[in-house]
C-alpha cells in the first residue's frame, strides 16, 4: 500500500479483490481503496480500468472523487473518495415521507443521467450502491460501467441488467431505466415510473431521464379542476366505504360506481387511497366478492406494479373471484414472486389460445416472469415451451418468449429444442435472430 494510506478496516476479499477503508495521513480523512491482482480474471482488471476512466471523466459532489490509481508488480489499486452516510435501506427503514422519497430518487436519476453525459451506462443499480449523505443521495461502485454503444456488458446486477442486454444490439441509454424503474419500487411508495421504465422493449421506455424525472413536477402542477376531482372522488370514497361498519349485504350502485371512477380516473391521490384502503384492510367485505371491482383494483395493482396490495387482494378476495379471472390472479401472483404451477398457467391460456388475442397475453406472463425474475422448475420449462405450439406470435412475442428461454436455461442448465412456429417468427427480426444465435451458443 501507499505509505501515504494507512490501513483502516477491509470491507471485502474475494476473487482477487481486495477493497477497504484506509486512512489517508495527510488530511486524516478515509478513503476507499480497491486493490485488483494482477491474477484476477481479465474482465474484473478490464472494469477496474473502467472505473478509473469514468470518476476521473465525471466531477459532481454526490460522485466520489478520483484521487490516485497505481500499477504495482502484483495489482492495481485504485484510491477514491470515502462517501461517509447512510445506507438507502436504513435510511428507507427510518420512514422518510412521500416527498423525501421523490426528491432522492429523482437526485439518483440525474447522476445517471450526467453519468450518460459523460459518454457511460452505469448499468449496476442496487440498494447497495446508494448512499444518503444529509438527506443527499450519493452514487458509488462504477466497475459495472461500459461505454454507450457497447453489446457485451459485465459484473452488473442480475436485478438491474435490461432484458436487451448481451442480445447482440449496442446499449443506449435507455438501458439504465431498467435498473431505475427497478428501484423506483423500492423507493417509492405509489409510482408510474416502474411500468414504462421497466418495458422490455426499450423503444417503449422514457425518452429521456429527463422526461422521467420531469413526471414528478407535472404532478405539482395539476390544474385545480382535477386536483378537485380527485379530492372529490377520495371524499366520496371515505364517507360512502368507511362510514358503516355493517355494509348491506348488496353494494348499493352508487358506491360501486364510485369505486370504478376511482380507478378510471388514473389520478394519483386517488390511486394512492385506494391503494392505502387494500393495505390497511378497510375494504367492505361485499366488495371483496364483487368480480369487477376486484377485477378494476387488480388491474391498477398490475398497471403500478403494488405487490403488497396485490397480495393482499389475493388473500382477502373470495376464491371464485380468482377462479372467474385466472390470467389476473396469474400476474398477481408473478408480481408477488409467487411462483405458478402448469394448471394455472394453462387456466389463463386454455380459453385463449384459439383466439388471436392469446399471444399478447403470452408475451404478458413472459415479460412477467423475466421481469420478476422467477425461475421456472425444469419439467414447467419444459411443458411451458409446449404452450408455444398452440399460439400463434408475432416476432415481437416471439422475442419476449425467447428472452425468458434464455434466462430459464442459463439457471436451469435445461435446453428444450424450440418448435418451428417460434423459430419461424425469430427469424423474421434482427433481435429474434441474435437471441436464436445466443440460445444455440448455450453449451448443456
Amino acid at each position: 500500500m501507499n505509505n501515504r494510506y494507512r490501513f483502516d478496516r477491509a470491507l471485502k476479499n474475494e476473487d482477487g479483490i481486495l477493497v477497504y477503508r484506509a486512512i489517508d495521513t495527510r488530511t486524516n480523512q478515509p478513503v476507499l481503496v480497491k486493490n485488483i491482482s494482477r491474477t484476477a480474471s481479465p474482465v474484473l482488471i478490464r472494469q477496474f480500468r473502467m472505473e478509473s476512466q469514468v470518476l476521473s471523466s465525471i466531477s459532481h459532489p454526490n460522485i466520489p472523487r478520483l484521487l490516485d490509481v497505481e500499477e504495482q508488480e502484483d495489482a492495481f489499486v485504485l484510491y477514491e473518495e470515502w462517501i461517509e452516510g447512510v445506507s438507502l435501506k436504513k435510511w428507507l427503514a427510518a420512514c422518510p415521507d412521500g416527498a423525501a422519497r421523490k426528491r432522492v430518487f429523482v437526485q439518483i436519476v440525474r447522476l445517471i443521467d450526467l453519468v450518460h453525459k459523460n459518454g457511460f451506462l452505469y448499468l449496476d443499480l442496487k440498494p447497495e450502491h446508494i448512499i444518503l449523505r444529509q438527506e443527499c443521495a450519493c452514487l458509488v461502485d462504477f466497475n459495472a460501467c461500459v461505454p454507450i454503444g457497447t453489446i457485451l456488458i459485465h459484473m452488473a446486477s442480475t436485478s438491474s441488467i435490461p432484458p436487451e442486454a448481451n442480445s447482440g444490439i449496442p446499449l443506449n441509454e435507455k438501458a439504465d431505466q431498467y435498473g431505475l424503474g427497478k428501484l423506483s419500487s423500492l423507493i417509492l411508495k405509489s409510482n408510474r415510473i416502474a411500468k414504462k421504465a421497466c418495458q422490455q422493449d426499450p423503444g417503449l421506455r422514457y425518452e429521456s431521464l429527463s422526461e422521467m424525472a420531469a413526471c414528478f413536477q407535472n404532478r405539482k402542477r395539476k390544474t385545480l379542476g382535477a386536483l378537485g376531482c380527485s379530492l372529490g372522488i377520495m371524499l366520496t370514497l371515505s364517507s360512502m366505504l368507511l362510514q358503516s361498519s355493517e355494509p348491506p349485504a348488496a353494494l348499493p350502485a352508487a358506491g360501486r360506481e364510485q369505486i370504478l371512477a376511482a380507478v378510471k380516473s388514473a389520478e394519483p391521490e386517488a390511486d394512492d387511497h385506494l391503494f392505502d384502503m387494500i393495505e390497511q384492510g378497510s375494504l367492505p367485505e361485499h366488495l371483496l366478492s364483487d368480480q369487477e371491482v376486484m377485477g378494476a383494483l387488480g388491474n391498477l395493482c398490475l398497471d403500478q406494479n403494488q405487490s403488497l396490495q396485490a397480495q393482499m387482494l389475493l388473500q382477502e378476495a373470495d376464491e371464485l373471484i380468482w377462479k372467474e379471472q385466472p390470467l389476473l390472479c396469474l400476474r398477481l401472483k408473478l408480481l408477488c414472486d409467487q411462483i405458478p404451477d402448469l394448471d394455472e398457467i394453462d387456466a389463463a391460456l386454455a380459453p385463449l389460445s384459439k383466439s388471436g388475442g392469446a399471444g399478447s397475453i403470452f408475451q404478458s406472463l413472459c415479460e412477467s416472469l423475466l421481469l420478476n425474475e422467477i425461475p421456472l422448475s425444469k419439467d414447467l420449462f419444459l411443458q411451458f415451451n409446449e404452450l408455444c405450439t398452440q399460439i400463434s406470435l408475432d416476432s415481437k412475442q416471439a422475442c419476449s418468449v425467447m428472452q425468458l428461454f434464455l434466462y430459464q436455461a442459463s439457471i436451469l442448465n435445461c435446453k428444450p429444442a424450440l418448435n418451428k412456429q417460434l423459430i419461424e417468427q425469430l427469424e423474421t427480426s434482427e433481435q429474434g435472430n441474435s437471441l436464436l444465435t445466443l440460445y444455440r451458443k448455450i453449451k448443456i
